[in-house]
């Protein structure tokens, strides 16, 4: 499904809430403080709603509020100390966390697995459990939940 169909869907939910559109300048300044470079359709996202919540989930992203912020999000997961067991990938940033505990996690555009979104639990060390090529099956899939 395209992304501009998954958009127009989230919208009709009843439980969607955004935030407000994120400016090139706040996209560039978050690529810098995690050193990565977001892939086209996140951006597109970011763009267009800053971060978005619905039925299916949240997608973090640019926003002042703590619980959305995707910098606040994936630098407390990089940063913290953790059991040398737990596999961290560093080439992407944190757009979700899993109510059982763990991760979605995108990576970011220039890497061997551009606009690919992994699910990691806790109890199984961030390995990854599920995985989505891009953006676009990560929302489909969101929305089955719904």
């Amino acid at each position: 499904m395209k992304l501009t169909e998954l958009f127009s869907r989230i919208e009709a939910d009843e439980e969607f809430e955004s935030g407000r559109p994120a400016t090139e300048a706040q996209i560039q300044a978050a690529e810098e403080q995690l050193s990565i470079r977001f892939p086209e359709a996140y951006r597109t996202l970011l763009v267009r709603y800053g971060h978005i919540s619905f039925s299916g989930g949240n997608v973090y992203g640019v926003s002042d509020n703590p619980y959305f912020d995707v910098i606040g999000r994936t630098l407390k997961i990089k940063q913290a100390k953790l059991p040398a067991d737990y596999r961290i990938p560093q080439d992407g940033c944190i757009i979700e966390n899993y109510a059982g505990g763990g991760f979605y996690f995108l990576f970011g555009a220039n890497t061997a697995m551009e606009g690919e979104i992994i699910e990691c639990l806790d109890e199984t060390w961030w390995v990854p459990e599920r995985r989505w090529n891009k953006l676009e099956d990560f929302l489909e899939y969101r929305l089955s939940l719904v």
